[in-house]
């Protein structure tokens, strides 16, 4: 609770006890009608923080992502796994309740993708980066997040075939990544994120091969 907020229910509680006390009828309506005029400040006070500093959400994605080998990359959906902080940098809570990805390659071919779930990034990388139930968290379902908190989730993202999107080839090259939520206080899902990976001809032979590449997104810098 701010300060000002506080100083106004001191206010009211002071006004309160006044009352109590007095026996101006006149003076009893004018402190009615300020006790009134405060209730209406803090009813519209409220309407105007929610209004100014509603649920901001923020997301990063510059940790790890990890293209899992699906056995054959021609004909299925390539699982990748992307490491996402989850920032509210409002002063409302709010809820993410959908998150999915657009990968488009040099050539303009486009990928969707689908959050399917969560997964334990620390047993994935022990597991020789195969997906198995033991570093399956949970299927992904929405989770809300309080004002100014942070969390971080490894989200499984599937390849979703659309009318739009069907499901084409993965070819080596320039990819740009873009992730999408939908939150609690918006009607359509909004880009929150995105960056770029040149995938090359080894790490496509490896994925053709069934083993799974670990890319690490953050970048380098000099002291």
């Amino acid at each position: 609770m701010s300060i000002v907020w506080l100083l106004i229910i001191i206010v009211a509680v002071c006004a309160s006890l006044i009352l109590l006390r007095i026996k101006s009828s006149a003076l009893v309506e004018k402190l009615t009608v300020f006790i009134a005029c405060l209730s209406l400040l803090i009813s519209l006070g409220s309407v105007f923080k929610s209004r100014i500093m509603p649920f901001h959400l923020q997301v990063l994605t510059g940790g790890n992502l990890l293209m899992c080998a699906s056995g054959n990359i021609k004909t299925t959906g390539l699982p990748i796994v992307v490491s996402c902080t989850f920032i509210n940098n409002g002063l409302r809570a709010g809820s993410i309740e959908q998150i999915a990805m657009k990968v488009t390659d040099s050539n303009d071919t486009v990928h969707h993708y689908v959050g399917l779930g969560e997964i334990d990034f620390r047993e994935l990388i022990r597991g020789m980066r195969k997906l198995h139930a033991d570093n399956f968290n949970q299927v992904f379902i929405p989770f809300q997040l309080q004002p100014h908190e942070a969390v971080v989730k490894h989200i499984l993202f599937v390849e979703q075939a659309t009318k739009k999107y069907p499901m084409k080839s993965w070819q080596p090259g320039d990819h740009r990544f873009e992730i999408y939520t939908k939150t609690s206080n918006s009607t359509k899902p909004n880009k929150v994120d995105s960056f770029n990976y040149k995938l090359d001809e080894k790490q496509f032979t490896d994925l053709k091969n069934d083993t799974s590449i670990h890319i690490s997104l953050r970048e380098n810098f000099d002291i």
